[in-house]
């Protein structure tokens, strides 16, 4: 019997959390429209997964748009660095169509790692793609 969708995805972002140790809080992933695919808020957290989904959906359209008229090509990620911590934002291309990954770091962590945090995003976008092939 095969690992149903949801529980693929759950184990690549659990595994993708214990890749980042403390240097991420909350996962959401989304599809361009907004709507989530999957999220991983834990107990307490104070965001509301579907809100981040539709601002990150904002976020990420209106900054393609901007990237692609200065620069004429497609945008892979964003950093947003704040004072209380960092969101960050991968496009997962998964051929024609593709998600969201959307991560919070923790606001009592100053300094996450933010390069473990992408080679993490790398190796969960390639676990995306084997999963949701032919979704």
């Amino acid at each position: 019997m095969s690992e149903s969708l949801s529980s693929a995805i759950d184990k690549a972002v659990r595994r993708f959390l214990d890749m980042c140790g403390d240097s991420v809080e909350n996962v959401v992933i989304t599809r361009p429209d907004g709507l989530i695919v999957y999220a991983y808020t834990p107990p307490g957290s104070k965001y509301d997964a579907r809100g981040i989904a539709a601002l990150v959906s904002l976020l990420m359209g209106s900054s393609k748009r901007i990237y692609n008229q200065l620069r004429g090509g497609d945008i892979d990620s964003i950093i947003i660095d704040g004072k209380r911590g960092k969101v960050l934002v991968k496009y997962i291309d998964l051929g024609g169509t593709g998600v969201y990954v959307s991560v919070i770091t923790p606001s009592d962590n100053p300094e996450p790692n933010i390069g473990l945090i992408m080679l993490a995003l790398d190796s969960l976008g390639n676990r995306l793609r084997e999963i949701l092939k032919g979704y």
